[in-house]
């Protein structure tokens, strides 16, 4: 046998190798940090980040990168948004507005990360920057008329919400609603405002939703690689939206933004109606044992968990409503245990207590925190 011959069945017996071999390859490796929030009764929670830039717009980050950073952070959903009206690198890459979106999908389907086609509209104050999400042709929004952005957008079936109500380069000395803005709330072009964006948080804006039932949101608005921006440092993490979805798809958030189904993360503080934080808290708060001391002596050790990243800050209500300023953290996945004193027992072996918590870091409304309750049971 000649060596060309035995070179030749050697390579064929190599590719047969290869090609039937059940041994694993690792090629590489991504840590994804989550950060766990409980599912409520009857829904999903998601962790979103609903306004993203890419380098097809103004951003410096590919939009597949842009999936990465989301699932590495613990999100389940994200919808990028390049502006309809700025692209400044347009002379180097592309302005069609679905490219971001289709360059990105892959990597989307990849990681388990739901994607929605979005796009900001980007206009002079008033009325302002307006995101759009579940676009079908996010390309027709560029009209003269920002109010016929605004229809086309609708007509479509997006969801629209005022961006950064309080963005300083439009609203430098107060956060105003102006008449343009009433004019496009009546005609049903908003349905969401954002609470939170990037380093900014604008309170008023919390009692605008609660007024006119508008869907809250905390978006990143990043341009920038993440990393730039937030860590995952305990209180450093990207701003979110947490989502309560009947189904894991953009079918199903768009569902839950319609019903107002959110609340917000901004920096270790959770915001939103009561309606949609009592669940969520109810979830994350368990009370794992409780021990009658002396109910002579009305002592008793009660232990309470939290089972989630989020850390809480909790004072004790009194039976007068008072709230007893001590502050008691709770951490990510830690149980406290509480020795308690003067306590009104049922009977002598202790019977059913009802503990009282103000959550200083979960507000449902301005400056208002959730009071929160909790049944104990002394055997």
């Amino acid at each position: 046998m000649n060596i060309r011959l035995s070179l030749t069945i050697r390579n064929i017996l190599l590719i047969f190798a290869l090609t039937f071999s059940t041994e694993i390859q690792l090629i590489g490796q991504s840590v994804r940090k989550d950060f766990f929030l409980p599912d409520v009764p009857g829904y999903f929670t998601l962790k979103c980040d609903f306004h993203l830039h890419t380098m097809l717009s103004d951003g410096t980050v590919w939009p597949s990168d842009r999936v990465k950073e989301a699932w590495r952070d613990g999100l389940d959903a994200i919808a990028i948004t390049d502006h309809v009206e700025y692209s400044p690198h347009k002379t180097d890459v592309t302005n069609d507005l679905n490219k971001s979106f289709d360059l990105a999908k892959a990597a989307a389907d990849k990681y388990g990360i739901i994607l929605i086609r979005g796009a900001e509209i980007t206009r002079k104050m008033p009325p302002g920057h307006f995101n759009a999400f579940f676009l079908k042709e996010p390309n027709a929004l560029r009209v003269d008329s920002v109010m016929d952005a605004l229809k086309i957008a609708k007509a479509q079936g997006a969801f629209i919400i005022w961006n950064h109500p309080g963005w300083k380069s439009q609203q430098p000395d107060t956060i105003k609603w102006f008449p343009r803005h009433t004019e496009i709330y009546n005609l049903g072009l908003m349905q969401g405002i954002e609470y939170n964006n990037s380093t900014e948080s604008y309170p008023v804006v919390f009692k605008w939703a609660l007024e006119k039932n508008l869907t809250l949101f905390s978006n990143s608005d990043t341009h920038a690689p993440i990393d730039f921006e937030y860590t995952m440092g305990k209180a450093d993490k990207r701003p979110m939206t947490i989502v309560f979805a009947k189904e894991k798809t953009s079918e199903g958030i768009h569902e839950a933004l319609l019903d107002h189904r959110t609340v917000v993360y901004f920096r270790d503080t959770l915001a939103g109606d009561v309606k949609n934080m009592e669940p969520l808290v109810r979830q994350m708060i368990k009370v794992t044992s409780g021990k009658l001391v002396s109910s002579e002596k009305k002592t008793a050790t009660v232990q309470i968990s939290n089972t989630s990243d989020f850390p809480l800050s909790l004072c004790l209500v009194n039976s007068a409503q008072k709230v007893i300023p001590k502050v008691l953290l709770l951490e990510a996945h830690s149980t406290l245990a509480l020795n308690l004193t003067d306590i009104s027992f049922p009977d002598s072996k202790g019977g059913t207590i009802t503990l009282h918590f103000q959550i200083n870091n979960v507000l449902i409304n301005v400056d208002t925190p959730l009071r929160y309750s909790v049944n104990v049971n002394f055997e």
